[in-house]
């Protein structure tokens, strides 16, 4: 028995490993091929896929001006110009580093102890692009302010809570067509394809 196998056997008896039905743990309903090294390369792998959310969901926040504003007479609409401007948004983008780690390590913990699922949880990369640059604009220059904007968000979250407790998202969600879906998922990547093209957000192959 390699070291290897000995700290899988180690771990699932421990009250780690019932708690999360590893393989040999003496759980009444084990996960058949669930051991800790396995586990935590399967945690590692996800983590490296998914960390690039870390810089781009701030990023992409931060383009629409979060709290900061400056005189538009004298700077121009998107206040490129303002130097102070450029500084609050520099606190805004270390700000929502901060809380995009944050927010997205208390989901997965909570994902994995509470529901013991394979599955990690972090800001959605279509829906904050289409808040940044549709609703708020980049530098608040859309009609809908950040303040605004992220009150209706709350909102949305409080509904999204109460049809998740008492079991209507899933029937809602039964209910879009599968060809929906698809769509949908399509056009979000199709979204984030041309906000990365232009030269406001993206590489500037598409400037007007």
């Amino acid at each position: 028995m390699s070291w290897i196998d000995r700290l899988n056997t180690r771990v699932a008896r421990s009250f780690f490993g019932r708690w999360f039905r590893l393989e040999g743990s003496g759980a009444k309903i084990e996960r058949a091929g669930s051991k800790f090294t396995i586990e935590l390369r399967a945690g590692l792998t996800t983590f490296i896929a998914m960390a690039y959310i870390i810089s781009t969901n701030a990023l992409i926040l931060t383009d629409s001006g979060g709290t900061c504003d400056c005189d538009r007479d004298k700077f121009g609409p998107t206040c490129d110009t303002d130097p102070a401007y450029a500084t609050c948004l520099q606190g805004i983008k270390l700000d929502l580093i901060t809380a995009t780690c944050a927010i997205s390590c208390l989901a997965c913990i909570l994902m994995g102890t509470l529901a013991n699922l394979p599955i990690a949880l972090a800001p959605g990369m279509g829906l904050n692009a289409y808040f940044a640059y549709t609703v708020v604009g980049y530098h608040g220059t859309g009609k809908v302010s950040y303040r605004n904007a992220l009150s209706a968000v709350c909102i949305e979250g409080i509904i999204f809570f109460v049809l998740s407790v008492v079991g209507l998202r899933q029937w809602f969600a039964r209910m879009i067509p599968v060809s929906l879906k698809t769509a949908t998922a399509s056009g979000i990547g199709i979204y984030l394809a041309f906000i990365g093209l232009q030269s406001s957000a993206g590489i500037g192959l598409i400037t007007s």
